[in-house]
């Protein structure tokens, strides 16, 4: 497994990249409680560019609030609890 960093020239970023076996999956951090589709254009940035070149499974911003949502295709906003639930 590798973990990456992404920024284009037009400084458009990902915050982590998760790789395993060619499989990508792109993750943005927010500590906001809600999440606008205006914050995840990093990763619809990150889609475009590597589209053709690896297999970019899904696309998560994770962010402070209690509830998830469909950003776009296989794009999602998820809460912080979704990584680290609560016990």
């Amino acid at each position: 497994r590798r973990l990456y960093f992404w920024r284009d020239k037009n400084n458009n970023e990902v915050d982590f990249i998760l790789e395993k076996d060619g499989d990508l999956v792109a993750l943005e951090l927010k500590t906001s409680e809600s999440v606008r589709p205006s914050e995840a254009k990093g990763l619809v940035a990150f889609r475009e560019a590597f589209k053709k070149k690896k297999a970019l499974k899904r696309s998560i911003v994770l962010h402070g609030g209690e509830d998830g949502r469909l950003l776009g295709d296989a794009l999602f906003a998820l809460p912080w609890g979704w990584m680290m639930p609560r016990t």
